[in-house]
């Protein structure tokens, strides 16, 4: 689609509405599955158990693809050769107090996929779905690998897993090189959430923990922050006017015993490599687990007895005091919230720059005439 803009010493200029590649060959997907599963009801249902595994095939699923800059447009919609995923789910559900003035049920889910792309195009090639935005980082699909991986540029090391440095102006920095390394999983493979309900009397207690574990992300935080000295790995222990001896080997494989000043330090960070290639802009240097564990809910209601109420035009009344997002019990991403991708479609996995995601408490009362 196309808009004129206001355009420039009074003739207009043609303008690109959205920025997605119009895709006329598109085709629907096609998707085999088996699925088997059991409920079970135990000890006077105060025990559920549903279990399922399933697998399933998934042909010439739609996908996004970057596209060239050049081309006006950000992305294009094509179909993607062929997925696999198998998994499991499970939820559970324990009454496990009953009485008159007291109860407690807790529930548990559950979940574990194991996803693969078998191929991708007619040549079975990498399809790029998202920039990291760092040097050489991206998501993508790639045969053989879990669907969106965060691939890209990694560091050299020697045989004992030691980072390799080159000596430039100086100072040695961290070799790199460009394969297309993969660096972690765009998407966790397993999710799990825990809740749980406690009653007493007129009071209720609800609280719901979720977690996700085996993904990765892809942090630009981190990265702007290593570049310009705010990250806590450019503090030496004893600050920097100490001095900083990096951690590796030399192209001869001998131990760096060098101490950088400084001044140093910073070209250490930001300074680039014979391949062009700084350490703060590293995709392996700025991949970090996300497995976390967040309090998504904890709230607290009250329910006002009926007989403070028998002589009013009130029927039944309770308020309630209820907070989300209040932190978390783990999170292995330093300074941003694990979850804060800038795609939430096929490109899951990288961050940028991203805001906080803020907590909220809020209070409500229920009034039935």
């Amino acid at each position: 689609m196309h808009s004129l803009d206001q355009g420039h010493l009074g003739n207009p200029l043609g303008g690109i509405n959205g920025g997605v590649i119009p895709n006329s060959t598109i085709t629907p997907f096609e998707k085999n599955e088996t699925e088997v599963g059991f409920e079970l009801k135990m000890f006077d249902n105060k025990l559920t158990v549903d279990f399922a595994y399933y697998s399933n095939q998934t042909l010439k699923d739609i996908v996004n693809a970057t596209a060239s800059p050049a081309s006006g447009f950000a992305s294009t919609t094509i179909n993607l050769g062929e997925i696999t995923n198998k998994g499991t789910e499970l939820l559970l559900n324990w009454k496990a107090i009953e009485k008159d003035d007291f109860s407690l049920d807790l529930s548990l889910n559950y979940a574990h996929n194991n996803s693969e792309v078998v191929r991708t195009d007619e040549n079975n090639g990498i399809i790029q779905a998202g920039v990291a935005q760092l040097f050489q980082s991206n998501i993508g699909h790639i045969p053989g690998q879990p669907f969106g991986v965060i691939y890209g540029n990694s560091y050299v090391r020697d045989d004992q897993g030691r980072i390799v440095h080159e000596v430039v102006n100086g100072v040695p920095l961290p070799k790199s090189e460009n394969v297309n390394k993969v660096l972690g999983l765009g998407v966790a493979p397993t999710q799990l959430g825990i809740g749980t309900s406690i009653r007493y009397k007129n009071f209720t207690f609800n609280a719901f923990l979720e977690g996700k574990f085996g993904g990765s992300i892809v942090s630009n935080t981190n990265k702007s922050m290593k570049q310009y000295g705010l990250h806590q790995v450019t503090v030496p222990q004893g600050g920097r006017e100490n001095g900083f001896v990096p951690d590796g080997v030399l192209e001869d494989g001998s131990t760096i015993t060098q101490s950088l000043s400084e001044g140093q330090i910073y070209e250490y960070w930001n300074f680039t490599n014979s391949l062009g290639a700084s350490k703060s802009q590293l995709g392996e240097e700025n991949v970090y687990e996300n497995d976390f564990i967040r309090i998504s809910q904890l709230s607290l209601g009250y329910q006002i007895p009926n007989k403070l109420l028998k002589d009013v035009f009130i029927e039944s009344a309770s308020m309630s005091l209820v907070g989300n997002n209040l932190g978390f019990l783990l999170n292995k991403v330093p300074n941003h919230d694990p979850e804060a991708y800038y795609n939430t479609r096929n490109a899951q996995g990288a961050e940028a720059n991203s805001m906080p995601i803020g907590e909220s408490i809020g209070f409500s009362i229920n009034v039935k005439f």
